[in-house]
């Protein structure tokens, strides 16, 4: 028992290390523009995975109605409890079975996000350029 926590403990530093250097020398060669429009995606999709959860517990919480209760249902073959399911859930807000208010409020959301966001840009382009 011992030598297993020795063995996890000698193999978290070595992956931290090993990490640290491929994070310090490859941030060297990423584009900084391109890192951080990637994460303002994927920050926009997170947070309208948040907007699809608090609909979903408002609805629950009996202060929506969710007026098209399930609209699709995908869990057979990508259910919320497996991997790749609870990855999209907790990452993007994926439901298996969505409201048709949780999908108008998901695709709202993110076209207006993703209108600021290409505004802002463009903006951003004529004041430097």
């Amino acid at each position: 028992s011992s030598d297993n926590s020795f063995f996890a403990i000698l193999l978290g530093i070595v992956a931290a290390i090993l990490l640290g250097y491929v994070i310090y020398f490859g941030a060297m060669k990423v584009s900084l523009s391109k890192f951080f429009t990637t994460m303002s995606v994927l920050l926009i999709l997170f947070a309208g995975g948040l907007v699809v959860h608090s609909i979903g517990e408002f609805t629950e919480a009996g202060l929506l109605q969710p007026v098209v209760d399930h609209v699709w249902d995908t869990g057979s073959f990508l259910p919320e409890e497996g991997i790749l399911g609870s990855f999209l859930h907790g990452m993007f807000g994926y439901v298996s079975s969505p409201s048709i208010v949780q999908i108008i409020a998901y695709v709202l959301y993110v076209a207006i996000a993703f209108w600021w966001f290409v505004r802002g840009k463009k903006l951003m382009q004529k004041r430097v350029g």
